[in-house]
């Protein structure tokens, strides 16, 4: 890990440590500008040797959303440290179908809308804090 401008390798200590190469595979990201707060996302995938071919990732963000679409895939976090208690919106480019994935809502009872559509009814446990459904793209609501 580098900090202050220092590499602090990890210790190979015999007989405690697993590998020879520990930290071999880490992830360090560094900041473009110091900040109060700092967001990061990373998106790893996965593919079988010889594959080139990945899905394009794309930023989605929103006045109380960020988060990334990739492939027919969406996933959005809340921006601050609160979960979002009352209404959200959000719009994705049209496609044949998304599955979606929020994260950071309060419990309770929401509706999900789609333009042209009946709203799905869906609950949020405490302990999930998050949503999953389709979406054709287009502005989706969330109503609490």
């Amino acid at each position: 890990m580098e900090l202050g401008g220092k590499n602090f390798d990890c210790d190979l200590i015999p007989g405690k440590t697993p590998s020879a190469e520990p930290g071999a595979w880490r992830i360090q990201i560094s900041l473009r500008e110091e900040g109060r707060e700092n967001r990061f996302l990373n998106v790893m995938q996965v593919t079988d040797q010889g594959v080139d071919q990945v899905h394009k990732v794309e930023k989605i963000e929103t006045d109380q959303f960020v988060g990334v679409i990739i492939g027919k895939h969406v996933v959005l976090f809340q921006k601050e440290s609160s979960r979002v208690a009352s209404a959200a919106t959000f719009r994705l480019p049209q496609s044949e179908g998304y599955r979606v994935f929020i994260s950071d809502l309060a419990p309770g009872k929401w509706k999900v809308t789609h333009a042209n559509e009946a709203p799905l009814e869906m609950s949020v446990a405490m302990e999930a804090g998050s949503l999953y459904f389709t979406s054709k793209g287009g502005e989706d609501h969330l109503q609490r």
